[in-house]
């Protein structure tokens, strides 16, 4: 894990929250987050440590992608979502915002993330943009956030 995503996390910030703190989109953090060295201006990699408090040494270092405590996690929590449904643990997992979840999934609004994650048994087509999303299988994305089987639409 690379330095912006460690500290946006350790000060429990949201990627939505720190993108508007850091004055940058949630594609640009998204990108950030993972790739060193940043191809992103020297002027963007300055707002986002300074929005977060810390050195541009910081930002660009590298951390073990286990030094973050379990309350370290910004909060993931919905009281609308299933959360038996693969997708609401793939959100969590990943620590995505409904939004977050939306454009992965191909929307633009927070509440088509939210829809998504509340219904009882998650689309097959949404199941399979977040496994191509992610590089595999929509078995094994169903296997890895616990779904085996989806409906169709």
């Amino acid at each position: 894990m690379y330095g912006i995503e460690y500290h946006r996390m350790k000060q429990r910030l949201t990627k939505k929250e720190f993108a508007e703190r850091a004055g940058c989109s949630l594609q640009t953090l998204a990108r950030l987050e993972q790739e060193m060295p940043p191809s992103a201006s020297c002027r963007i990699i300055d707002n986002c440590a300074k929005a977060l408090g810390v050195s541009m040494e910081e930002i660009v270092r590298e951390y073990p992608d286990d030094i973050l405590a379990a309350g370290d996690h910004p909060s993931t929590e919905s009281k609308t979502e299933n959360p038996n449904n693969c997708l609401s643990q793939y959100r969590r997992a990943k620590n995505l915002t409904f939004e977050e979840l939306a454009m992965r999934l191909g929307n633009s609004t927070r509440e088509a993330g939210r829809i998504a994650c509340a219904r009882s048994v998650p689309l097959d087509k949404d199941m399979q943009k977040l496994a191509s999303f992610e590089g595999m299988s929509m078995e094994d994305f169903q296997e890895l956030y616990g779904l085996k089987g989806g409906d169709v639409a």
